[in-house]
């Protein structure tokens, strides 16, 4: 049976395209004619961005009449088809831009895992595209990210996701077998569990943070527990109010989890591997 998600269970969930590269993050959807998932990319002080004025300025040079809710997307995508050389200006404060809206039917996989963490985040959500859309929003030649063996040692480290099981964990070390090669894939992810909210919002209230958690009850109300689902939204929620990293550790003191998925490693094969991107692609 398929599984269906909510937009607060996946909230901020990265989003990656066919070939394995980032293509930006679940920032909402709209349900109009049909539904559509709202794709934005986060750029900090210091990162190089396209410059939409110059670009919009450019494309209207041309002839052309661009719409204002043009998403970034499109008018990169624009711009290539007229040859432009996309502009980049450098960002002087933090900004976020919508770069997509996407079509359901373009989505071949959405996974939530979650993991024992100290620092951070305990969530793994990804949704994954059925098409190349970051490669050619950066204008790469196709095909590309294919997994040659020359490559292997580019995947320690790296999230795994496979097209029929979801996230599998990231990549410990290459493995041997007689006349094979593979992948170790460090794989203790969860999938149910609780919140221990009552106790996480008294703690903060004994640290210091009683603040922070009346904006939390606010938002969410009292209660002994939360299901799991819900600490991909409370981790925006806490990354919205700019909370200290001390509470998102406290948060993550405050997890009980449930069902280990799998055993603690998996190995894959080398001939499972379809893409090596910013993630890597299974089987």
């Amino acid at each position: 049976m398929q599984k269906y998600y909510s937009y607060r269970e996946v909230i901020d969930a990265k989003i990656y395209d066919s070939t394995g590269l980032y293509f930006g993050d679940l920032c909402g959807f709209s349900i109009n004619e049909k539904p559509l998932l709202k794709a934005c990319l986060k750029f900090n002080v210091g990162d190089m961005v396209p410059d939409i004025n110059r670009l919009k300025g450019l494309l209207e040079e041309r002839g052309l009449e661009i719409p204002q809710d043009l998403t970034l997307e499109e008018l990169v995508l624009t711009a290539r088809n007229e040859g432009l050389e996309i502009p980049m200006k450098k960002v002087v404060s933090k900004v976020e831009f919508v770069k997509a809206f996407i079509d359901l039917d373009n989505v071949l996989l959405i996974d939530v895992v979650y993991r024992r963490v100290y620092r951070g985040n305990s969530r793994i959500a990804v949704i994954l595209l059925k098409s190349p859309r970051e490669a050619k929003y950066r204008g790469l030649p196709l095909p590309i990210n294919n997994p040659y063996i020359e490559l292997i040692d580019k995947t320690i480290g790296k999230l795994v996701v496979s097209t029929s099981n979801g996230i599998i964990g990231y990549v410990s070390e290459v493995v041997f077998s007689p006349g094979k090669v593979g992948l170790r894939i460090e794989s203790e992810n969860y999938r149910s569990g609780v919140i221990l909210w009552n106790n996480f919002l008294s703690i903060l209230e004994t640290r210091g943070f009683s603040e922070l958690g009346n904006l939390l009850r606010n938002n969410i109300g009292e209660h002994e527990r939360l299901d799991l689902h819900l600490y991909g939204y409370i981790y925006h929620l806490l990354e919205t109010y700019k909370a200290p990293s001390q509470v998102f550790e406290l948060l993550n003191s405050n997890l009980e989890f449930e069902e280990l998925l799998v055993e603690k490693y998996q190995d894959i094969e080398w001939d499972n591997i379809l893409k090596i991107g910013d993630i890597i692609i299974a089987k």
